[in-house]
């Protein structure tokens, strides 16, 4: 059976960076930090202080880069009855729609699906509903909307809502990876025919007290730059200490490359494998062959050799073990074949997007490839993990 090629149309973002696109890539770019203090006294005792969150400001303000919903809904009160990363995901899918102009030559929207991933969906409206239930009651502090802002799907739900769209329509909730996967899931249905374009990505918004607590609680956030948050995030480097948390959505169109030709659309970049894997060994302390498999495995299906390869997108986290690992696994498979490749990490500048941050970084790659710029990596001042490939950190 023949499988189509799929191409890239459309990208739209919502980050600690700002609102769209071109801010988002030409801050990158400017060595901007989106990450700030946590100063909320719901915060106090906390041993992490400092967060990448996203820039909202209110109707009456217009400050460069932020957020301000009332451009992108038309009733304020349709925010009530959704999640805050439903609302993120509904901002970055405008965008992208309205960049690749996808929607203009559909005559068939049964054939454009959605596939949006998330990490934790929900958790800041119950955090919100907790304080309510404790005031009025179990049932009279309950919100009728309360169930569908923590449904995983929602924001694929609402997507393919607000556009009309009824191809295939897909969520997974796979942690850190679910936004790389639901474009791949994007790209697999493309592929073998079960749609001719996917919006595709992940959101997520989780920066609230329970959250930021239950992962310091952890020890995986970083809590030696809490006077200095835009240090506190430093993917590789020797005082990485501990991630941050960010939040935010991405989203990219996806095409299978006849139909984006046929209507002339702009082709930023196309999706030439995908690969998938377990590490299987511990739930916080991967052993590497995961990340190595998958790498692997995506060069396979694209039938691609390390060779092929000229930047790589780290996760990179900025946790001591997770970083150290991760720098392993790509030197075990790149280092005696391709010395040039070059690596760098966004979260430096944006912080830990948990679920949406493969989607986020999926969009940051596409640029580099579509501009040949490599974006730095933050705050990478050097590190200590004995390896031999330091050189081909940006």
């Amino acid at each position: 059976m023949s499988v189509s090629r799929v191409v890239i149309t459309g990208l739209g973002v919502v980050s600690p960076l700002g609102v769209g696109v071109e801010l988002n890539w030409r801050r990158l770019l400017d060595n901007y930090s989106g990450i700030v203090s946590l100063n909320e006294k719901e915060y106090v005792g906390i041993p992490c202080r400092v967060a990448g969150r996203v820039p909202i400001s209110s109707e009456n303000e217009n400050q460069d880069g932020s957020l301000n919903f009332s451009k992108f809904f038309t009733r304020m009160s349709d925010l009530k009855s959704m999640s805050l990363a439903s609302a993120f995901s509904l901002v970055a899918a405008q965008e992208a729609i309205e960049q690749s102009q996808i929607l203009s030559a559909c005559n068939d929207p049964t054939r454009i699906g959605v596939s949006v991933g998330n990490g934790i969906a929900g958790l800041t409206n119950t955090c919100t509903l907790w304080e309510q239930i404790k005031t009025k009651g179990i049932y009279r502090g309950m919100s009728p909307f309360y169930i569908t802002q923590i449904l995983p799907n929602s924001s694929a739900g609402y997507i393919s809502i607000r556009h009309k769209l009824q191809g295939p329509n897909l969520c997974n909730s796979s942690a850190c990876a679910a936004g790389v996967q639901a474009i791949g899931d994007g790209y697999n249905m493309i592929r073998l025919g079960h749609a001719d374009a996917m919006i595709c990505g992940a959101t997520e918004a989780t920066i609230n007290p329970i959250t930021v607590s239950g992962f310091a609680r952890m020890r995986a956030l970083s809590t030696s730059f809490n006077d200095q948050p835009k240090l506190a995030s430093r993917p590789f480097d020797r005082q990485r200490d501990g991630f941050v948390m960010g939040e935010g959505a991405a989203i990219l169109i996806l095409e299978r490359l006849e139909y984006a030709e046929k209507r002339e659309a702009k082709i930023l970049g196309e999706i030439l494998g995908y690969g998938l894997s377990s590490d299987a060994s511990h739930i916080t302390n991967p052993s590497g062959s995961g990340a190595l498999n998958c790498m692997k495995n995506a060069l396979h299906n694209a039938r691609l050799n390390t060779t092929d390869i000229g930047y790589i997108n780290a996760h990179a986290t900025s946790t001591p073990i997770g970083d150290r690992i991760e720098r392993q696994a790509i030197t075990q498979l790149f280092q005696s074949n391709n010395t040039n490749v070059l690596i760098s990490s966004n979260k430096g500048h944006t912080g830990h997007l948990l679920g949406a941050a493969g989607a986020l970084e999926s969009m940051f790659t596409v640029l580099t490839c579509y501009h040949a710029i490599c974006p730095p990596t933050l705050n990478y001042k050097g590190d200590n993990d004995e390896s031999s490939d330091s050189s081909l950190l940006s």
